[in-house]
């Protein structure tokens, strides 16, 4: 300490901080997780690995991820029931020390990952999976003006029951999160999801063009259905 014994150092300062920490996290309250005292504890190299998932947990529930570039990623994250987590809202130090205890971005959780995705041959389809095929081409033809390509995959570990390649015009089913009922009978369920899924024939995020898309389609496919019943009879 100077002379006057007024001050000490900031790295003392934080050891006393990491050490009041580990002492009290379990009974630290919710609304004090984020404290300055508590995140320039959490920037602390010596701090538990224990200690810091306690205090993470206190400040951003069990369910957290760190938002990532992958803006579909955020929002399955978000329908999920996770909290997004924004880079700005941490350190460095707070962001390499939570992401030792399993703090991930939401697209190392909720990214597709078509690159380890199991792909179901044609040949290995159930006769509800080829229904549903034949229908979502036939609705997509209708509503978006050319059928769509049809994939089915298993990613057990992914969050997404479908999704949309617009590049490609083509509409992936996650059999693993689906389940092969699913397929079994053409139901409001499925043509909601097909919906759902052309919507982002203009993009990918959940934005304004989005729900204009799905308010356009939905219009369009009740009309259809007074129209030419036909197309969504199977």
């Amino acid at each position: 300490m100077p002379p006057n014994r007024d001050v000490v150092r900031d790295s003392y300062l934080q050891d006393i901080y990491r050490i009041v920490l580990e002492a009290t996290v379990e009974s630290l309250p919710e609304d004090q997780a984020a404290a300055t005292w508590v995140r320039t504890a959490i920037e602390d190299k010596e701090i538990s690995p224990e200690t810091v998932k306690t205090a993470m947990e206190k400040r951003f529930g069990d369910k957290a991820v760190l938002w990532s570039s992958d803006l579909r990623a955020n929002e399955r994250a978000l329908e999920a029931g996770y909290q997004v987590v924004h880079g700005r809202t941490l350190s460095g130090a707070e962001q390499q020390t939570m992401s030792n205890v399993g703090l991930v971005h939401s697209s190392d959780k909720f990214s597709l990952g078509f690159g380890t995705a199991e792909h179901v041959p044609q040949s290995d389809w159930t006769e509800g999976m080829v229904k549903v095929t034949e229908y979502a081409k036939r609705l997509s033809g209708e509503l978006l003006g050319k059928p769509c390509n049809i994939q089915m995959y298993r990613l057990p570990n992914g969050e997404a029951v479908a999704d949309w390649d617009r590049s490609t015009n083509t509409l992936g089913f996650n059999v693993s999160r689906l389940g092969k009922s699913w397929f079994n009978e053409i139901n409001y369920a499925i043509t909601g999801l097909l919906l759902h899924e052309f919507s982002h024939s203009d993009g990918q995020a959940h934005d304004y063009i989005y729900y204009k898309n799905l308010e356009r389609l939905a219009g369009k496919a009740v009309h259809l259905a007074l129209e030419k019943p036909e197309v969504f009879k199977i």
